[in-house]
């Protein structure tokens, strides 16, 4: 904030919490919102200014859950990511039930599949995205080459249509060359 600037001019302020245990424990929600508020009237004081308490265990407590009895508590998209973060380990990309079969969730595992990686394997993974990137690189600077070649061809078909137009009509090399901005030697080829 500058000086002398009015609070509304602050964007939200949101602080995320993500727990692997349980922080308030006479709450059975593992998701929980909380503001700042006055303490004896419970005047709320900053709207824009939101803490969000994630506690894992309480959307998974069983440890060996298997794969079906955590997707059947799947019922918002909170509820896909935190079942990825509680037991990723039960998910397979190819494989993924309905409800995770998401690109964001594919993303995530492929990023975990990655982290786990030795040495030799990360090198090699990252030698072969640099090799992608190269390619894809490579691709778009011949795709723009070959527009730009497209267009300087297709000007000069234009020019060339423009010329032999102007000929029939019986206009000079001269005042053909400096409407097409074509040679006149250019000109006298196209007879």
């Amino acid at each position: 904030m500058k000086n002398a600037q009015d609070y509304d001019t602050l964007s939200k302020a949101i602080g995320i919490h993500i727990l692997n245990f349980t922080s308030i424990p006479n709450v059975d929600k593992y998701h929980n919102v909380f503001h700042i508020t006055e303490k004896k009237s419970g005047v709320l004081y900053f709207k824009d200014l939101e803490l969000h308490t994630i506690e894992l265990k309480k959307f998974n407590s069983n440890p060996i859950a298997e794969l079906s009895e955590i997707v059947s508590k799947i019922t918002t998209s909170l509820d896909r990511w935190v079942a990825f973060l509680t037991r990723h380990d039960l998910l397979e990309q190819d494989h993924l039930p309905e409800v995770l079969n998401d690109h964001s969730i594919k993303k995530a595992l492929n990023v975990l599949d990655v982290m786990g990686f030795n040495p030799e394997e990360r090198e090699a993974y990252e030698n072969h995205l640099k090799w992608l990137r190269i390619e894809s690189n490579t691709l778009k600077k011949s795709e723009q080459k070959g527009r730009e070649e497209g267009i300087e061809i297709g000007i000069h078909k234009g020019k060339v249509e423009v010329a032999k137009s102007l000929l029939e009509l019986g206009f000079s090399l001269e005042v053909i060359a400096k409407s097409t901005g074509l040679s006149i030697l250019e000109i006298e080829q196209l007879d």
